[in-house]
């Protein structure tokens, strides 16, 4: 039988909801108004966290359960308000979920919309809205599962729910390599894992879509309940969000979107099983190696680019001129730092894939190995946004960024959010691509 690996590829950065304000004026001075200034200002910013279920871009548009929770709520605002135009419009402001409450309460938002809860966000300075679902984690493995077996998280997990979920702490694996839990039970489904524990909706939707995926414990106790979280003196805020939030609670909005909308929602890539079974990710594995190994770069990172930049494809043409598996133009296969070519043509496919590694190389080795407070693997970041990119529009980023206070010699987070506030969406999302595919590489080819 054949699977296929669906990888969800997420948009790590910042996405404005509505308006087209400049990035910095909200995102980086504080403000810690409440319903009165947003009514003043006419907008809202919203802190959430940046993954498939939350907050995403799908087709080059926002999306996610709290992004459109969020859209409900402020059309409900300003209905409620009266207001004349221009009328209320917001912000996501998406952050990792341990800086949430920290954001906040420095006034970087004005509302947390996000899966928290008061039982685990023991802070007296904030306020937790009405319950919008409870927090429910299942256990879903795959026909080769056993007991004993390791189980698998994207994040630690607390005694209560492994002890409610009848595992054992000594059987949990837990990984950081940025995989969401889309990706664990996709890596589930052809063998990698053999159980993983994830949200109840996501593993439903995942068990009914494969037919050797099973939901096989389901958390019955120590339930969360999920709520949005405002500063304290926001009381008014918080009335306005108690007042909406039975219109989008569990059996109404939220349950459609989850079951409904969420389905067709994630942008997918696939791969076929069998070419993991022969340990083959391309038809040219072997170029891949040895331009790898002769310029310095893993194999799995360059066939993740060129699958990225062709589908694998040499054939391919851009409209900008960009030809074969490595998208190299024929001007810059001509450079004398790359001198290869003719790229074009099936016949050229080893030049192609030389010169755009050979050129890969000279923008890593040129622009960022010599700043030596930069880690390697932003090195790489760096090199494949400019790659995107081009090498001028990166190196501008990174001296924007060190003017906001943010680190200029880190990728996500940091030089990402000035390329966003630059109007360079593309390289954001084409590292954060390559990124996670280079990561699923490494996993299924051990």
């Amino acid at each position: 039988m054949k699977y296929s690996l669906t990888l969800i590829l997420l948009f790590s950065s910042i996405c404005f909801g509505q308006i087209s304000s400049n990035l910095s004026e909200h995102l980086y001075y504080p403000d810690s108004g409440g319903l009165e200034k947003i009514i003043r200002d006419r907008y809202i910013r919203v802190l959430t966290t940046n993954n498939s279920v939350n907050y995403f871009l799908h087709n080059g548009k926002p999306t996610g359960v709290q992004f459109e929770l969020v859209k409900k709520f402020v059309k409900a605002l300003n209905t409620e308000l009266k207001l004349s135009p221009p009328l209320v419009q917001f912000e996501i402001v998406p952050a990792p979920k341990d800086q949430l409450v920290p954001l906040l309460l420095e006034g970087r938002g004005d509302l947390i919309a996000a899966d928290l809860s008061n039982y685990e966000n023991i802070v007296p300075e904030i306020s937790f809205s009405k319950r919008l679902r409870e927090i429910k984690k299942v256990l879903v493995v795959n026909e080769q599962y056993k007991t004993g077996d390791y189980f698998y998280s994207n994040s630690t997990i607390k005694y209560s729910l492994i002890k409610s979920l009848q595992l054992k702490p000594s059987e949990l694996k837990v990984l950081s390599d940025g995989l969401s839990e889309q990706d664990l039970l996709e890596l589930s489904s052809i063998g990698q894992f053999n159980a993983v524990v994830v949200d109840y909706y996501i593993g439903k939707y995942f068990s009914d879509k494969y037919s050797n995926l099973n939901i096989y414990k389901v958390q019955q106790d120590k339930l969360l309940p999920s709520s949005w979280v405002v500063r304290k003196e926001n009381q008014k805020l918080l009335g306005m969000i108690d007042q909406f939030i039975p219109s989008v609670s569990v059996g109404s909005f939220l349950g459609n979107f989850l079951d409904l909308k969420y389905k067709k929602s994630y942008t997918t890539i696939r791969f076929e099983n069998d070419q993991f079974e022969n340990k083959k990710i391309s038809p040219f594995d072997n170029f891949l190696k040895k331009y790898g190994a002769m310029y310095r770069f893993d194999w799995f990172f360059l066939a993740s680019l060129s699958f990225q930049e062709s589908r694998f494809n040499q054939k391919l043409v851009s409209k900008a001129a960009a030809v074969g598996v490595f998208q190299v133009k024929e001007s810059t296969a001509r450079e004398p730092y790359v001198d290869i070519f003719p790229i074009r043509g099936e016949k050229n496919l080893e030049n192609n894939i030389h010169a755009g590694v050979k050129y890969l190389s000279w923008i890593k080795k040129s622009f960022f190995d010599p700043i030596k407070k930069m880690r390697e693997k932003d090195r790489f970041r760096f090199s494949l946004a400019a790659y995107n990119a081009g090498p001028s529009r990166v190196i501008r980023a990174m001296k924007l960024t060190k003017k906001k206070g943010l680190d200029p010699n880190k990728w996500f987070r940091n030089v990402e959010l000035t390329m966003i506030d630059m109007g360079f969406l593309e390289p954001v999302r084409y590292v954060s691509e390559i990124n996670k595919r280079y990561v699923a590489y490494q996993l299924l080819m051990k």
